[in-house]
């Protein structure tokens, strides 16, 4: 909880909050896949969150297979996309990589 701030954390248009995976959090995860990525800590009430089936613990790796290690740079990603656009999201949720497909809302 001390990691995340809803002003640098929050990416508003998926309505989650994320934390860079750096050398201190990568030390409390040591069972991830990539040494890079970010972690969604919570669900906001606004954007997409409800309908978007990120969770907590989710660990996004690449935002249409561009691998993403900044949160300035997810959220760059993410809000250059125009209303109605595909975006899939590699993730990796309990230890096994997925895709996970939306479309921007």
């Amino acid at each position: 909880a001390t990691l995340v701030s809803p002003d640098k954390n929050l990416i508003p248009r998926l309505g989650i909050l994320c934390i860079e995976i750096d050398k201190d959090v990568a030390r409390l995860l040591p069972e991830i896949r990539r040494s890079y990525g970010i972690i969604v800590a919570a669900k906001a009430s606004q954007g997409q969150a409800q309908t978007v089936d990120l969770q907590a613990g989710d660990i996004i790796h690449s935002v249409n297979n561009m691998p993403v290690a900044l949160l300035s740079l997810f959220r760059d990603l993410i809000d250059s996309f125009k209303h109605g656009d595909a975006v899939v999201l590699q993730i990796e949720r309990e230890g096994k990589l997925r895709y996970l497909a939306l479309e921007i809302e």
